[in-house]
């Protein structure tokens, strides 16, 4: 079971078992879905349930991952692989990230980390165009991923020295936020007061900035821009019925919408 369903177990937060109900009663009727004093609590009774490597071995490790690998469907990046492909790409135009950083080496991690200086760092997490994972469902991975860092750096099995000074963002195309409602294009702007209380009352209860940000890079102009090769590399990963399909994805071009300082902060 994956840490965030077990998250929802516990009393109070059984709204979160359907997160896009949980949104939609969220922006329709203004009703707030969870107490963060308890997703806090239910988290950190669960991140001490991890399995961590023993004899000292260390994990958190920073490095730059390898190229990005998806399942052929026509000629576009199927369901689900573009936020993979987006960070890969977003990793390639910016020296400060990396994209997929693991916390435990299995199922929990950041889809980008971007490291300021060796004490301050942004913590990322990256939704597509059409995701159906919700601002919430975003929010709630995002704070569940940061206790998570910052419980495995406490014992010290970071490779790295953990940063002091951090931060935590929802990055999305703006289509994604139009879709749920957060933004309006016909004024240009954040709309929801709501979630915005919510992530007011989050950042205080977990001690942390949370920032909502926006790429102005729509999809079609993302698969214009980006290419796959037909030669794959490096398939050992990959299950054998996969490895004849996978493709790589390459960066053939400079895109600066995907550029750290071209990212524009719709709430913070």
């Amino acid at each position: 079971m994956r840490l965030i369903d077990s998250i929802t177990q516990y009393p109070g937060l059984e709204n979160l078992k359907n997160m896009t109900n949980a949104w939609n009663k969220l922006i329709a009727e203004k009703s707030i879905p969870f107490d963060p004093e308890v997703l806090k609590e239910a988290i950190g009774k669960e991140v001490k349930t991890i399995c961590l490597p023993k004899n000292g071995k260390k994990v958190l490790k920073i490095e730059k991952k390898g190229e990005c690998y998806t399942r052929l469907m026509s000629t576009k990046y199927p369901v689900g692989h573009y936020e993979i492909a987006l960070a890969v790409f977003i990793q390639k135009l910016n020296d400060s990230c990396y994209a997929q950083f693991t916390l435990t080496g299995n199922t929990e991690n950041w889809d980008i980390l971007n490291i300021y200086s060796d004490n301050s760092a942004e913590f990322i997490e990256l939704k597509e165009w059409d995701s159906k994972d919700s601002p919430l469902f975003a929010l709630v991975e995002a704070l569940k991923n940061f206790e998570l860092y910052n419980h495995i750096s406490k014992l010290n099995k970071a490779q790295h020295t953990q940063f002091s000074d951090s931060s935590i963002s929802i990055l999305a195309p703006i289509e994604y936020y139009i879709k749920y409602n957060l933004f309006s294009p016909f004024i240009n702007k954040y709309t929801s007061n709501e979630f915005s209380d919510l992530i007011k009352a989050c950042k205080e209860c977990f001690k942390v900035d949370i920032h909502l940000k926006a790429l102005y890079l729509s999809k079609d102009d993302f698969n214009i821009l980006s290419t796959k090769s037909d030669k794959a590399e490096d398939q050992n990963n990959l299950k054998k019925a996969d490895r004849e399909r996978a493709t790589v994805a390459n960066i053939t071009f400079s895109c600066p919408e995907l550029l750290v300082e071209n990212w524009k902060t719709i709430l913070s």
